[in-house]
């Protein structure tokens, strides 16, 4: 993984004090978000603490209202939302999104692209 920022892209190493997105897939409903250590729900569960873009080949971006959903171990988060069409780049910013201990994330976004199913 690659945590990107206003200085550019750098490679993730193991670190237990960093709060990340470990990992971004697509779930049945959604959108899987999973983060290295459990969110603070009162803030994860706010849909206002997600921007989700969807932006297809022709490039049109379109802004998707979610339904934020916190598992229980805290450490995932799924997106719920409509389907994402094939060929398709999802980006997710996750704006006010802290661990339970406060620490921020180290990147607030992530990008998944939806290939042909």
């Amino acid at each position: 993984l690659l945590a990107g920022g206003d200085d550019g892209f750098h490679p993730l190493e193991s670190d237990s004090q960093t709060f990340r997105i470990s990992s971004v897939a697509l779930a049945p409903d959604g959108i899987q978000l999973d983060f290295t250590d459990p969110v603070d729900r009162s803030s994860a569960v706010e849909a206002e603490s997600y921007r989700v873009e969807t932006i297809p080949l022709d490039g049109e971006r379109s802004s998707i209202s979610v339904t934020p959903v916190i598992e229980s171990d805290g450490r995932t988060v799924v997106l719920r939302m409509p389907p994402v069409p094939d060929r398709t780049v999802v980006r997710v910013v996750c704006r006010n999104v802290p661990s339970e201990t406060g620490k921020p994330l180290l990147s607030d976004t992530v990008f998944y692209t939806v290939h042909e199913r």
